[in-house]
């Protein structure tokens, strides 16, 4: 049988929960089917209005996911219409302000080492776009077919057609949190890095391949982070060789030293009293 993970949140009445030790700014609560949030006093900072609350403010991030369910009516073949049920989605600040309104059919959070927190949007109508955290446009819609995720600082662009899955003649890129071309759209290959946890991300262009590292965002030949890997632990293994054998020449001449001691002494001064307190300053005297 399945079990839930550590992301999912439980459900438990006001009368037993902490509120006092609860360190999120906003603690979400739930009346009757909608969502809404309430500090660590009780007080309702913002009412039961969203149908959908994807995140929580229990971690870095400064916004938080929150949605609503509307209706959309497309042609049918019949000339009448159909209506769906799509998901819309805006960002919500700790303050309860809404800084990006509930339009955008996905809006993906930045990931792992991020300065400066971009978002990236998508809407069916427009396409793709980044926001950052104070609600400004970094990347306008149209400029890109679409946009990844940024994670460590980056995300994939494409220039082609649209969406995330590849087709003869589309061109990969990546960008930076500012909307700054790191990589040109140039590149027939840029392997997926977003939530991957990934060091760096292989990308190719007329046929050659490298390496885009993203700790410190450059460009590398092929095969140069498994290079890095071996250097460091050559250097790990050297550096214990020596301190090895610094320690084995501490323990000689310890040895040494008390070798050439007996035999200075040996027979020359006499057996040492017992109460000889080490002080040898009188040899030769």
């Amino acid at each position: 049988m399945a079990k839930i993970d550590k992301t999912t949140r439980v459900i438990i009445s006001a009368r037993e929960h902490d509120f006092e030790h609860d360190e999120r700014p906003l603690i979400p609560f739930i009346q009757g089917s909608l969502i809404g949030f309430v500090d660590n006093k009780k007080e309702i900072i913002v009412p039961a209005k969203y149908e959908i609350v994807l995140d929580d403010f229990d971690w870095a991030t400064h916004l938080i996911r929150v949605g609503r369910y509307v209706p959309v009516s497309y042609p049918s073949n019949d000339s009448g219409s159909k209506s769906y049920i799509h998901k819309r989605y805006g960002l919500m600040d700790k303050n309860g302000d809404v800084i990006l309104p509930l339009d955008f059919e996905g809006i993906a959070l930045p990931h792992l080492y991020s300065e400066y927190e971009t978002y990236t949007v998508r809407s069916l109508q427009k396409g793709y776009a980044v926001y950052g955290f104070n609600g400004e446009r970094i990347v306008p819609f149209g400029k890109y077919n679409y946009i990844d995720g940024f994670d460590d600082g980056y995300a994939r662009v494409k220039v082609g057609s649209n969406g995330s899955i590849h087709h003869d003649g589309d061109k990969w890129g990546i960008i930076d949190e500012y909307g700054t071309e790191i990589l040109k759209p140039e590149y027939s290959r840029i392997d997926k890095f977003y939530l991957k946890d990934l060091k760096f991300s292989q990308v190719e262009k007329e046929g050659k391949v490298e390496e885009f590292h993203l700790m410190d965002g450059e460009l590398k030949y092929d095969g140069a982070y498994i290079d890095e890997i071996r250097r460091l632990q050559k250097e790990e293994e050297d550096y214990r060789l020596l301190q090895n054998y610094r320690e084995s020449q501490d323990d000689y001449e310890d040895c040494e030293l008390k070798d050439s001691w007996d035999a200075m002494t040996d027979g020359m001064y006499g057996d040492m009293p017992d109460c000889f307190d080490g002080d040898y300053d009188f040899l030769g005297r």
